[in-house]
């Protein structure tokens, strides 16, 4: 992996075009300041789905089956809607 040392005057010129080369290139960034450096690299850990360690529930009760749980009749429609 290439490392580029530059001054943080010099980032700001090229910031754009230096992250960049660090996504796309897998450069890093090493930004030498009066106080020490900072280093900007890419991010490599992968994104979890958030609900990936939750177990699943089997939620329906025992002995209830598939005519138990739908149910066709919530209400009559008798009439024909208002639509003018």
């Amino acid at each position: 992996m290439n490392v580029i040392k530059i001054s943080a005057s010099d980032f700001r010129k090229n910031m754009f075009r230096l992250l960049n080369q660090v996504i796309n290139e897998n450069y890093k960034i090493m930004i030498q300041r009066p106080d020490g450096e900072v280093l900007i690299t890419k991010n490599t850990l992968q994104k979890q789905d958030k609900f990936s360690k939750i177990p699943y529930l089997n939620a329906v009760a025992v002995g209830v089956g598939d005519s138990d749980l739908i149910n066709h009749k919530l209400a009559d429609w008798t009439e024909e809607p208002n639509v003018t």
